[in-house]
């Protein structure tokens, strides 16, 4: 009898311990509480998304390619309500004073393909990053003007004997009324700068960043520069006084740098990957989730991000998403270490720990009333 109990204890002990470590370790499928707009190149639609953005009063605002005519690609900006509800779509145009043959709108002005991404002002300004230029519209999506980039540093650099030009990368509206745009993945030149909202140099920072990738603000006002194929972040406060590396777990499952940012108000970040991963303020990995059992290791998805002022996580798929997500936006819900979707929450390694160490207690509690009520009686 003695013999028997013991190994019903050991037994269950060792069945427990796997369970806990698959469902802790596994990349967890969860569906959004809602979806939202409709894939295609019409208006309205989702194409090819960039960038997206939330502003003050939680209009979603999205910066896609849209494909048209031959093989032409055009920069939109799809706009929804905070309710999801669509209500406008525009083109980005720009101006040039002489005739651009290819591809004209009119009035002096051309469909931009440029766009790479975006940022919006406290009074609803909206800053497209073009290439050479920013373009600059109102919220209600019309064109105000533009101001080139181009001419705050060198963008052409001699490599190898050959002539190269190389974009600024990222642009984030600052908290005090500023527009900071990287140089990219320039060579030799390696600055964060800053911009006047009317075009104006006003200050520029060297940085120790090869290649970067894209800035991005969080609430407080700090500054994240994300480097190309590098899991490591920089953070730099609203001052620029002061830079903190932040390395990104990402469990073994992805190696390189997210796609997108975005920031709850508690302080923790959201990563997009090849899922979705999100860190407590120090960088330290909450959890992990993916929309879909189709995600590969090491393979980014490219779905941009955004954070509501309610905390909820949008997340926007492209057309070569149609296929597993049904509607392009996703709107998940993050509180205090959980990420609520259609199904049951996931829990962060935290609360896990907490379960397995209460698991862990009541075992060695009913295996100590097993061995001094029943295995005593029978030494």
């Amino acid at each position: 009898m003695r013999v028997y109990i013991i190994l019903l204890i050991a037994v269950g002990l060792l069945l427990v311990a796997p369970a806990i470590a698959a469902a802790d370790n596994n990349v967890t499928v969860v569906k959004p509480i809602a979806y939202a707009g409709s894939y295609g190149t019409g208006n309205g639609q989702i194409d090819t998304p960039l960038c997206v953005r939330v502003d003050a009063q939680d209009n979603v605002y999205i910066l896609q390619d849209v494909h048209y005519g031959n093989g032409k690609i055009k920069s939109v900006i799809t706009e929804y309500d905070k309710n999801l509800t669509f209500i406008r779509s525009f083109n980005v145009l720009k101006q040039s004073m002489s005739y651009q043959g290819w591809d004209p709108a009119g009035n002096g002005f051309y469909y931009d393909n440029l766009a790479t991404t975006f940022d919006m002002d406290n009074g609803g300004k909206i800053y497209i990053l073009c290439g050479w230029d920013i373009v600059v519209y109102d919220k209600m999506g019309k064109y105000l003007y533009q101001f080139p980039d181009n001419s705050f540093m060198s963008w052409i650099d001699n490599v190898k004997g050959s002539t190269s030009f190389f974009y600024p990368q990222g642009i984030a509206t600052t908290s005090d009324g500023y527009v900071a745009i990287t140089s990219g993945s320039a060579p030799e030149n390696h600055e964060i700068i800053f911009i006047t909202p009317d075009g104006k140099l006003y200050d520029k920072y060297d940085v120790d960043i090869n290649d970067m990738q894209d800035i991005v603000k969080d609430n407080n006002g700090s500054l994240y520069v994300i480097q190309s194929n590098s899991d490591v972040i920089h953070e730099f406060d609203s001052w620029m006084d002061n830079e903190t590396n932040i390395a990104l777990n990402f469990n073994g499952t992805y190696s390189g740098s997210p796609s997108s940012l975005a920031f709850f108000s508690d302080g923790s970040m959201a990563a997009s990957a090849n899922g979705i991963f999100i860190y407590a303020a120090n960088g330290s990995l909450l959890l992990q989730f993916m929309d879909n059992n189709r995600s590969a290791n090491n393979e980014s998805w490219g779905k941009p991000i955004a954070v509501n002022s309610s905390g909820y996580l949008i997340v926007v798929n492209g057309k070569n998403q149609s296929a597993i997500i049904p509607q392009p936006i996703e709107v998940f819900k993050y509180e205090s270490g959980w990420i609520v979707g259609a199904q049951a929450p996931v829990q962060t390694s935290y609360t896990w720990a907490i379960e397995i160490g209460v698991l862990a207690i009541a075992v060695v509690f009913y295996g100590l009333l097993a061995y001094f009520f029943i295995i005593r009686k029978y030494m």
